[in-house]
């Protein structure tokens, strides 16, 4: 078997959000930054990844 000596993992929580701009405020104004968003068309949920640091946070607009 393989050694896990090099592999590293993390957990990004997922959080829902119900207004993204004001979201995305709240986390500016705590030092995170928009690392992407993504969408798989116009009318559905919007993914963004924010990330400080080695921190990152997901959230979906609901």
């Amino acid at each position: 078997m393989g050694s896990m000596e090099n592999k590293t993992e993390q957990a990004i929580p997922v959080l829902l959000v119900t207004n993204i701009k004001k979201s995305l405020i709240w986390y500016q104004d705590l030092g995170f930054k928009e690392e992407w968003n993504h969408s798989v068309g116009r009318g559905f949920p919007v993914l963004t990844s924010l990330i400080r640091g080695g921190i990152r946070i997901f959230y979906p607009s609901i």
